[in-house]
């Protein structure tokens, strides 16, 4: 559920979505010569990590995709319906380290814990988040490039966070 897709500058496909019976955010990966290749794509050549599953969140999930010192870092917001209504509903992650040449995707959870391969954070908010789409965006160029930026709604008003990866 909440499927959301980019292509990002090299033709790499990004999927990021809500699985249901995974409990929570997961991420899939094609390959360029997958995605423009001349055989159509199995299962297989796809590159699956779950990316978060604490309290199982996900909802009205958007994916955004970066080039990053050579690499392609995949960048997901969404909704985390276990703080229904609170400032700590919006959330972002994004894989720290990106997808090197190698077109491996690691994990951010695994056995139920955290690995510390995506930067999974509750996006700073005054006030209770709306459930709505958590806007994000992931700037190469102006006042706001190599951030994180994410807008949403809360109960008083818009309000957009521009996040740092400090």
């Amino acid at each position: 559920m909440y499927v959301d897709l980019v292509i990002d500058d090299d033709d790499g496909l990004h999927i990021g979505y809500y699985s249901g019976s995974k409990n929570g955010v997961r991420y899939a990966y094609l390959p360029p010569d997958k995605v423009k290749g001349v055989t159509k794509p199995e299962a297989k050549n796809f590159k699956v990590a779950t990316v978060d599953t604490y309290m199982n969140p996900g909802s009205y999930l958007k994916i955004g995709v970066r080039k990053e010192s050579n690499k392609q870092v995949p960048y997901i917001s969404y909704y985390h319906n276990a703080f229904l209504g609170s400032k700590n509903a919006a959330r972002i992650a994004w894989l720290k380290d990106g997808i090197g040449s190698d077109g491996v995707v690691k994990n951010g959870v695994e056995s139920g814990k955290f690995t510390g391969n995506w930067v999974v954070m509750t996006v700073p908010a005054s006030n209770g988040i709306q459930q709505y789409t958590i806007c994000q965006g992931v700037p190469t160029s102006g006042g706001y490039a190599n951030k994180v930026i994410a807008a949403y709604f809360t109960n008083r008003n818009y309000e957009m966070a521009v996040l740092s990866k400090n």
